[in-house]
């Protein structure tokens, strides 16, 4: 939330525009059902390692693989074919598409004016906007189901670990 904040400041002293208020509405929720998924997710693999070291390792790791398989660090569209595939398997890239459409949608429609839609449909599928299955855009919904859905898997293994530690 402070990032945002920070964010939204920063935007208006360069001269942009703020979001609207149902943007922050929308971003605040995303905001909080990531970082829960991204809490529930990290609170059960913490509970398969020994080791404070093997743990640190893993999550520095996983640091650089969140970033390829959220589009953060090279386009969605620049990976090869089969490392896409994995990225839309991937819960986190569901959390980045749906802040990128949020924050995105009125930059879109200002650059592209007038442009043609498939040129559009292009630039949103290999910037990680839209993430595809069987060449179909995943619904805001869809992914919200199943970022809940793999939050809810971790809940659930993490209860059942912490029950058989006991």
């Amino acid at each position: 939330m402070t990032t945002l904040l920070v964010t939204e400041v920063f935007i208006l002293f360069l001269g942009g525009a703020l979001l609207s208020i149902k943007a922050l509405v929308d971003i605040t929720i995303i905001i909080i059902l990531n970082t829960l998924v991204a809490t529930l997710t990290l609170f059960c693999v913490s509970l398969f390692f020994k080791k404070l070291n093997a743990y640190s390792i893993f999550n520095s790791i996983l640091g650089t693989l969140v970033g390829f398989l959220t589009g953060t660090l090279i386009e969605i569209g620049q990976l090869p074919v089969g490392f896409q595939y994995l990225v839309k398997l991937f819960p986190f890239s569901h959390s980045a598409s749906l802040f990128r459409k949020i924050l995105m949608d009125e930059p879109i429609k200002l650059v592209f004016l007038g442009a043609n839609p498939t040129t559009i449909n292009e630039f949103r599928q290999n910037m990680g906007i839209d993430l595809l299955i069987n060449a179909k855009p995943i619904n805001n919904l869809a992914s919200i189901l199943y970022l809940l859905a793999f939050g809810a898997i971790c809940f659930l293994i993490s209860f059942v670990r912490l029950r058989r530690k006991l």
